[in-house]
């Protein structure tokens, strides 16, 4: 635990890096990722299969590449008509631990399969960096690039997850709960008690809601320091493994009120506490945005897995509400649009983490990389859609949707 605190503290990043510089946009890079029904690799594709929108208007290729780690150490280019091989950039990605948003069970449970996924491509050629956002919300570099895979696994065994993260929702839904019951209690205050209920739901909810905002900040920043470390058109893929962050702050908190309201006649009207000026969607959205226009891709694996409620709740304690599929839908929604917009992938709903890291691996094997030039004047200000098709029957294509201008 020493150890990872004194890398982190050599490496810290402060969150508000992202804010610091602008992006100029002239060249567009949209790395496709083409597939069969069953998921595998159409390879062999070329320029004339693809067709690539921005905005719904189509725009000519620039540029044209087929890279395909596994025939070796080379990439097949089309220029000209004329296929040529070409050397095969270093292979990098990062490693991203969100620890802050990761409970200690979930972080036991996919530590030892990035371990796994770590001594597979070992001697392989790849290189990885570890960063993290600490389970106290600081956010920091813990390994740069290197090759020395084991040693990155090394540094995995130190990680601490946020011991923290579930106690705090609890004891929040038990204070409510307990409000609602004096209401229920004492018709005379009632009134006051919801009141008081619904108080406690508008302050718990904001701080849910600072806790989603400091995890895409950190996002953010950490993808601003990326781009500062290599050339603006190099691909960037981060493997993102988190619990997960709220997508609808206070949602459990307030349902609770209203439901007390509902079964109780007379009651305060929940209009009358309302609160709808949270909006991480739209955060999610933004953020996604200047990712793409940074030209990262995000692969993200969900922690939580298929819930398992013996990790964070007491089934004796009636004043806690249990988990849900919907409740997991709020940690997972996040996740998947990052992971969705950016052209990676999602893996969510399972404890088998071998098979997410295995697609990544899939993924990363094999990429059509598509270029075009974009007009920096028109793009200034405003988010722009891009669009990938193919003409081979039966293909799918996934790329990021879109960037920032």
């Amino acid at each position: 635990m020493k150890r990872f605190l004194l890398l982190l503290t050599a490496f810290l990043l402060p969150l508000w890096v992202a804010a610091q510089f602008e992006v100029s946009v002239t060249e567009i890079t949209v790395w496709a990722r083409v597939v069969d029904s069953s998921g595998n690799p159409i390879k062999g594709l070329t320029e004339k299969d693809f067709e690539v929108f921005e905005d719904g208007k189509q725009q000519p290729l620039s540029c044209f590449q087929e890279r395909d780690v596994e025939s070796g150490e080379e990439a097949i280019v089309l220029e000209d008509e004329v296929k040529v091989t070409a050397k095969i950039p270093a292979r990098r990605f990062v490693l991203f631990l969100d620890l802050f948003n990761t409970s200690p069970p979930e972080y036991l449970r996919v530590r030892d399969k990035m371990g796994e996924f770590l001594n597979q491509i070992r001697g392989t050629g790849w290189e990885v960096m570890l960063a993290a956002l600490t389970e106290k919300g600081k956010l920091g570099v813990i390994a740069p690039l290197t090759s020395n895979l084991p040693s990155i696994r090394t540094l995995l065994l130190k990680a601490r997850a946020n011991g923290m993260r579930d106690a705090r929702e609890k004891n929040n839904l038990r204070n409510i709960r307990f409000m609602l019951e004096k209401a229920k209690e004492d018709p005379q205050f009632r009134d006051v008690y919801v009141q008081r209920a619904f108080s406690m739901a508008r302050t718990y909810a904001r701080e849910e809601e600072r806790n989603s905002e400091l995890s895409i900040e950190a996002l953010e920043s950490f993808a601003a320091y990326l781009l500062q470390q290599r050339p603006s058109e190099e691909h960037t893929i981060i493997v993102y493994v988190s619990g997960g962050f709220h997508a609808d702050p206070g949602r459990r908190y307030y349902e609770m009120v209203q439901a007390f309201l509902e079964r109780e006649e007379g009651a305060l009207s929940l209009g009358t506490f309302s609160d709808t000026s949270f909006n991480i969607r739209r955060l999610v959205k933004n953020s996604v945005g200047k990712l793409n226009k940074m030209n990262m891709t995000l692969y993200t694996i969900n922690t939580r897995g298929m819930y398992d409620g013996s990790d964070n709740t007491d089934a004796s304690d009636p004043a806690f509400v249990r988990f849900s599929n919907t409740f997991l839908q709020d940690y997972q929604e996040s996740l998947a649009q990052i992971a969705e917009e950016t052209g990676g992938a999602f893996f969510q709903n399972s404890q088998n983490f071998k098979k997410g890291f295995d697609l990544i691996l899939t993924d990363l094997s094999h990429q059509y990389e598509l270029c075009y030039r974009s007009n920096a004047e028109k793009t200034s200000g405003k988010y722009h859609k891009i669009e990938v098709r193919t003409k081979r029957e039966g293909a799918r294509v996934r790329h990021r949707k879109g960037y920032w201008g």
